[in-house]
């Protein structure tokens, strides 16, 4: 995926975590036109930004 979709998914998933709309998997999962591995390339970077913080 390039970086700039990447950037894009992993700023969207992170405020709707924020906001308290499910988990990082759950709202990864809402975006169906993303194929399994861009899921899971959004959920990593998701998931290690959010335990930098």
């Amino acid at each position: 995926m390039p970086s700039w979709k990447l950037c894009i998914f992993k700023r969207a998933v992170i405020v709707r975590h924020e906001a308290g709309e499910g988990t990082t998997d759950e709202i990864v999962a809402t975006y169906t036109k993303l194929s399994t591995d861009e899921q899971q390339e959004v959920i990593t970077a998701v998931n290690a930004e959010l335990n930098s913080k």
